[in-house]
């Protein structure tokens, strides 16, 4: 489905599979960050003005689309988040922060992030508790491997592997770490390119993708 922005008149492509199916969402214009509300409907009220975007009128929240050039980034952690955003914005990702499990949930149910940062304690639960993570494990593979996943820890190492699959994460942070937040990124993102490079050639060779 295609939008075009009232302000600047740009036009956002969105995929039919992601949107919310009847219901309310806005997005942000790539080109000139204007809020662009659409849905089914324009609800108003008795007085003649626009209802308030709310739960009760369908309002499911902002969601993110990326451009064809465009990396998004989804973080949902309060303790780091700036360091977390300032590096991911350098590495030229749009990056959305969250500090509220049910809005996080909503972001990754309508958007398909490059990147997701997700804290173990999110949301005040602790790790087996933690629904954004447990989406993540419950996601098809057909869209799981096109998105990095890191979980930050307290407890688990940096870049362990083991810790990283019985997560079903691509990669473990430990907070310790956040100071080589840019190299552990990078390499982690460079393993993570050259496995699905590999996987998605061999899907071809077998005349599956």
């Amino acid at each position: 489905m295609e939008f075009t922005c009232s302000s600047c008149s740009n036009k956002i492509v969105v995929p039919d599979e992601k949107i919310p199916k009847g219901k309310r969402f806005s997005l942000t214009c790539p080109r000139c960050q204007e809020k662009i509300v659409v849905g089914s409907g324009d609800e108003r009220s008795s007085n003649g003005e626009s209802s308030p975007l709310s739960a009760q009128n369908g309002y499911v929240g902002e969601v993110d689309f990326a451009g064809s050039e465009e990396k998004i980034a989804l973080i949902c952690d309060g303790k780091h988040k700036d360091t977390i955003a300032s590096l991911l914005g350098k590495l030229g990702y749009r990056v959305r922060v969250s500090g509220d499990p049910k809005e996080a949930l909503t972001l990754m149910r309508f958007s398909l992030y490059d990147l997701v940062f997700i804290d173990e304690g999110f949301g005040g639960k602790d790790i087996a508790q933690n629904a954004p993570l447990q989406y993540v494990q419950s996601m098809s593979m057909e869209n799981r491997r096109d998105m990095h996943v890191v979980l930050m820890s307290q407890k688990l190492q940096t870049l362990n592997n083991m810790d990283a699959y019985a997560n079903s994460v691509d990669l473990v942070l430990n907070y310790a770490d956040i100071g080589k937040l840019d190299i552990v990124i990078k390499k982690s993102l460079r393993d993570h390119d050259r496995f699905y490079k590999i996987f998605k050639e061999s899907l071809v060779k077998l005349g599956k993708d």
